[in-house]
């Protein structure tokens, strides 16, 4: 049942992400972590939703769980390049607050 549900908020997600409707597909990708926290597919869109909203603390601890739990994941080298970003942009944040 919680799989079903699950895969019922993705299909909802998706479609707002498609449609570029980032704040409908947070919440959507959020109801379907609470069914599937394990899902890549949900780590991944959720990861992205933040990043899309420049929440990067929340978007880096999303793609680190996909990374690290999720290594055969086919969402795994994207989410390390989109890492990659979110660290060159916070190290750059860093640097000119110094």
């Amino acid at each position: 049942m919680e799989q079903r549900t699950g895969a019922y908020y993705i299909a909802r997600g998706m479609e707002y992400y498609g449609a570029g409707d980032q704040e409908n597909a947070l919440i959507e990708f959020e109801k379907a972590y609470t069914y599937v926290p394990d899902e890549p597919e949900v780590l991944f869109h959720l990861a992205r939703i933040y990043h899309a909203l420049d929440d990067f603390e929340q978007a880096k601890a999303l793609y680190e769980i996909l990374i690290e739990d999720h290594p055969n994941s086919a969402r795994k080298q994207e989410a390390e390049t989109y890492l990659g970003y979110i660290n060159e942009a916070l190290n750059g944040a860093a640097g000119t607050t110094q």
